[in-house]
């Protein structure tokens, strides 16, 4: 389903997540061969969506205009915008660092300055520093920061499969 969702960040999320659970329930020299065979699980799943017509046209085409872009040689819209939006709310977290500008300001702010695509910042972490500082943010993200934190600890040091699981769930939510 996350292939089919035209996603790029569906398919980090769900590589990332196996990648994870598949290396976090290995034990000693082992974890090198999960990590290799991770590795050769997202060569193999890059060429599927490269090569597979109807993945190619929902994925495969975002995922070729987002390495060109990151290369310099081609223009990819959708990152263009979405760094204006965290450019703009960095700037936005700089001017109120402490307390921010107040929930659903940044979008506030977006229609303030007349801008043609209203929407979030495409960045939960620049858009909760503008909105609520950097004592929202630690507060905001401490939630989630040490049950991942006792997660990783657990799933490391006692070999608990269950513990990669939740690790592997919670990482790309951050």
């Amino acid at each position: 389903v996350a292939l089919f969702s035209g996603s790029r960040k569906a398919i980090v999320i769900v590589l990332l997540g196996f990648s994870i659970y598949w290396c976090g329930r290995e034990k000693g020299w082992r974890i090198i061969l999960s990590v290799l065979a991770s590795c050769l699980a997202i060569v193999l799943l890059l060429y599927l969506v490269m090569t597979n017509d109807l993945l190619y046209n929902v994925l495969g085409k975002r995922l070729e205009r987002f390495f060109l872009y990151a290369e310099g040689q081609a223009q990819d819209t959708s990152a263009i915008e979405r760094a204006f939006y965290r450019n703009y709310a960095t700037n936005m977290f700089f001017r109120r660092p402490i307390l921010g500008y107040g929930g659903n300001e940044f979008v506030a702010e977006m229609e303030r300055i007349g801008y043609s695509h209203v929407a979030y910042s495409h960045c939960n972490y620049t858009e909760i520093a503008a909105t609520l500082g950097i004592i929202g943010c630690i507060l905001y993200y401490s939630i989630q920061f040490f049950p991942l934190l006792e997660s990783i600890c657990c799933s490391v040091l006692h070999h608990d499969q269950t513990m990669s699981i939740v690790a592997a769930i919670m990482i790309p939510l951050l």
